[in-house]
This record gives C-alpha cells, structure tokens and sequence, in this order.
C-alpha cells in the first residue's frame, strides 16, 4: 500500500498459497487514518509529509483525536512495525512493516491480515508470520535501495 492524496491505495497483493484467505482488492483505496498501513506510513513519513497527509486525510474522513493518532503514530515508529486487531473483521489481527525506498524514506507499507485457523492446519503462528513479513519488507527496502 502506498499513499496515495488523502488515502492509501493498494498497489501489489499476493494471495495466501494455502486454501483460505483475505486480501484487498488490488486499486482500493483505504481510509488513511483507520488502516492498519497507512498507520505504518504515516508514522514513518517525513514531518512535513505527515501532517500534509492528515489534513488531507481530515478533509474526506471527518473528526479525528489527534493526540491519540499521534501517539499511535510514535509507538509504531517505536516498535518499527504496526500490528492490531482489525477494527473491520472478527477474528483478522492485521500485521505491517514500512518498506522504504532508495532515498531512506518510507515508499509503501508491506501488510498482511492475519487468520488464526482453528481446524488445526494451520503451520506457523503469529509471531512467525511477523517475523517472515519483517524480513519481507526489508528484502523489498534492499532491492529498492540496490536500484539506486
């Protein structure tokens, strides 16, 4: 997901290899201040770009505690990653890393939406899953930086 205006927009999916799934559709755009991703983004921007993209945020979704964006802004930045329940699906705990691009700065934000199975198939846990998309994003900041 990148940012995109006042929204995030999906750019790149990959669908789960096993039989089950979720994933956005691939061109939908994201409530910037509500997603998971574009949390990641925003905490990871530049100042200037930050508070450009919450204006423009504020301006299409309405009334947001500012205080308390900005301190979920500071704990991903702290953490180095987002990961929450999804406000949107029972049962989903959602899971994003920043990728940055070959200028050091945030570029998009590698997520994935986590389903614990409970039919005993499933073979890695969520704290697995966090460490493989960790490595994941940081493949695809090398890559990016490696292009420059």
């Amino acid at each position: 997901m990148v940012i995109n205006g006042g929204s995030g927009l999906i750019i790149a999916r990959k669908h789960n290899p096993g039989t089950r799934g979720l994933a956005l559709r691939l061109g939908a755009r994201v409530d910037l201040l509500a997603s998971c991703s574009d949390k990641v983004l925003l905490a990871f921007a530049a100042d200037e770009d930050r508070v450009t993209t919450i204006a423009r945020a504020l301006s299409a979704s309405g009334p947001v505690d500012r205080d308390a964006l900005n301190r979920q802004l500071a704990l991903i930045r702290k953490g180095g990653f987002a990961q929450r329940k999804s406000p949107i699906t029972l049962g989903i705990n959602d899971l994003s890393y920043p990728v940055f691009g070959f200028d050091g700065l945030v570029a998009a934000a590698l997520t994935i939406p986590f389903l614990r199975l409970i039919d005993g198939s499933q073979t890695i846990d969520i704290d697995a899953a966090r460490e493989l998309l960790a490595s994941a994003a940081a493949d695809v900041t090398g890559s990016l930086a490696s292009t420059a």
